[in-house]
């Protein structure tokens, strides 16, 4: 399935992540009603998670590099973060870079594009009282991606850290 949803192939739509309890730290990525992603994390802050996506992902922060492997351990995605975490750089299996950047203030909103700089997709968080959550916006020409989901996660597991990062910082 793509991240269109179903019976909507070829044209992309907005997703949610959603915290359906707000006393867990597990998100599901939705098309409409149907669940098209899960995600749990765990470890100080939220460095280590799992993605559930057709198959499961492993979730890594270290440092300024976030990871995705395969239950194999087979290396998916890498990102590395600048020093400020406003922006890094995402390298994929046989050399391809994406950019994952800060688009909007507060840390709210992140763009993950191309080498040529066309957006992939776009996702917005809203920290609610007890829930984080967001929407994700996916480009018509990404959506057929079949690492879209994979990148997906990595893009909201590392908003999900560096919000818990700056709720341990402030105490």
């Amino acid at each position: 399935m793509d991240a269109a949803g179903p019976g909507r192939r070829g044209a992309a739509r907005a997703l949610a992540w959603r915290q359906p309890d707000a006393r867990k730290r597990e998100f599901a990525l939705l098309a409409g009603d149907a669940v098209l992603a899960t995600m749990r994390t765990s470890g100080y802050a939220g460095t280590t998670g799992e993605l559930e996506a057709g198959q499961r992902f492993a979730l890594r922060a270290s440092g300024r590099r976030v990871t995705v492997t395969d239950v194999g351990g087979v290396w998916v995605a890498e990102l590395r973060r600048t020093w400020t975490g406003a922006s890094g750089t995402v390298e994929l299996p046989g050399g391809e870079r994406l950019t994952w950047a800060r688009a909007g203030g507060w840390r709210s909103r992140y763009l993950l594009a191309d080498q040529a700089g066309n957006p992939l997709a776009g996702t917005t968080a809203r920290n609610g009282l007890r829930r984080f959550e967001a929407t994700v916006q996916v480009d018509p020409a990404a959506a057929s991606r079949p690492d879209l989901l994979p990148l997906l996660g990595l893009a909201w597991f590392t908003m999900v850290v560096m919000r818990d990062q700056a709720v341990v910082a402030t105490g």
